[in-house]
């Protein structure tokens, strides 16, 4: 791999293919490459596109992913923006883990919240566009925000 990434900069183009380039390595050898290939990337400056199916390889090696689905772009970002806001279901379960949860709109409570039926539970949830009393909603989560808690009951 490192002999085939040499030859392939040594022109220095001004863009480079890699096609599941990594996909064959093992655990330890592909972290290992993934670091060379950034290091590589930056020192010279070359643009790369970086074709992957695995979702922690595409956020830890790339400035911007575009997610496609039968040749079709779905979204395209910085990995914060597809992790954090992504534009669709299918975008949000591509990338990472994430619960889907089915709501129903209650009211809005501020420009910010709404009190909406989750799973047959009244929340207050952050909504940041136009949504009416019954409108259907999915409540996304991701794992790691998800926090467990002892509350104490102050009597």
């Amino acid at each position: 791999q490192r002999g085939a990434s040499a030859r392939a900069v040594v022109n220095k183009p001004r863009l480079l293919l890699l096609d599941e380039s990594l996909s064959a390595l093992d655990y330890k050898l592909r972290k290992q490459m993934q670091n060379e290939l950034k290091a590589l990337q930056r020192k010279l400056g070359i643009t790369f596109v970086f074709v992957t199916h695995d979702q922690e390889e595409a956020l830890t090696m790339s400035d911007r992913i575009v997610v496609m689905r039968n040749g079709v772009i779905e979204q395209d970002g910085t990995p914060r923006e597809i992790y954090e806001e992504p534009k669709n279901l299918f975008v949000a379960g591509f990338i990472g883990e994430i619960n889907r949860f089915d709501a129903t709109v209650i009211e809005r409570l501020d420009e910010q919240r709404v009190r909406a039926s989750v799973e047959g539970r009244e929340c207050n949830i952050y909504v940041n566009f136009a949504v009416e009393p019954g409108q259907k909603l999915n409540v996304l989560l991701r794992p790691e925000d998800l926090r467990v808690e002892v509350i104490l009951d102050d009597n």
